[in-house]
């Protein structure tokens, strides 16, 4: 790997982790744990949520 596909691939981790944080605040924590919940029962046809 060269040091320009590593600044890449670090600057895609960033992104990655700066997602997942903005996930932890209200109200995207509540919209993603619908979104899953809803995956769950039309998509997969089984829902394993539990609160």
């Amino acid at each position: 790997m060269n040091e320009a596909d590593a600044e890449e691939d670090v600057k895609m981790a960033h992104g990655i982790v700066d997602a997942f944080d903005r996930g932890l605040v209200e109200p995207v924590r509540t919209q993603i744990t619908e979104a899953m919940k809803i995956y769950e029962r039309d998509i997969l046809k089984e829902e394993t949520w539990r609160a």
